[in-house]
């Protein structure tokens, strides 16, 4: 029933300005899941970001938010490196949302120009890499904080020893290079092969 809800919330206009129907962000959800999937031997190196980041960007804020929200809930539960407890959950949905707002400001920035998108790279790599760092930092918090590390000291140390660096930098990197190149990419290729589905875009 809950999952029903969920899904009318996200095709009905008069609430929320999605996209042209509920199954563009079903397949939006399914590119997130398969490619994390696909990627899971390369831990931290994950599509999820620019995906979400370009969603928003796109279509605006609910979608970017619905995307990001019913990936995550799904990526939870089928995950190779293990179930999130339902404790977990929603800091890493909160995570998620940040890609949201820098999608938000992205968006903002081209003002509405596609062919902008060509000589943002730097800004869209620049978005992505500090707001995974504020992912990377909010996360790693939240491990501290429901492994009931409370001191200063040993939250510092979930936050920066060595091999929590080593991956938060692997994060940092690969979604830095997915901005750069990646994003701008398929914003520029987008309106050419698929006119319709972006047609009201930045409306």
């Amino acid at each position: 029933m809950a999952f029903g809800w969920f899904l009318y919330w996200m095709d009905y206009p008069a609430n929320v300005r999605l996209t042209r129907s509920a199954a563009t962000i079903a397949v939006l959800t399914a590119l997130i899941v398969g490619s994390n999937l696909a990627l899971s031997d390369f831990p931290n190196v994950k599509l999820d970001a620019a995906v979400i980041f370009m969603t928003t960007i796109i279509f605006g804020a609910y979608a970017g938010a619905s995307v990001a929200v019913l990936s995550e809930l799904i990526w939870s539960q089928v995950s190779p490196w293990g179930v999130s407890g339902a404790y977990l959950l929603p800091f890493l949905i909160s995570a998620e949302l940040l890609y949201v707002v820098a999608g938000l400001i992205a968006r903002r920035a081209l003002r509405g120009r596609w062919d902008a998108a060509r000589d943002s790279g730097a800004l869209f790599a620049g978005l992505l890499c500090i707001f995974t760092v504020f992912w990377d930092l909010w996360t790693n918090f939240a491990t501290a904080i429901l492994g009931n590390t409370l001191t200063p000291g040993a939250i510092l140390f979930v936050e920066f020893n060595p091999l929590t660096l080593v991956f938060n930098l692997t994060h940092e990197v690969s979604n830095l290079v997915l901005g750069a190149a990646f994003v701008p990419a398929t914003l520029i290729l987008l309106p050419k092969v698929a006119k319709g589905l972006v047609r009201d875009a930045f409306k």
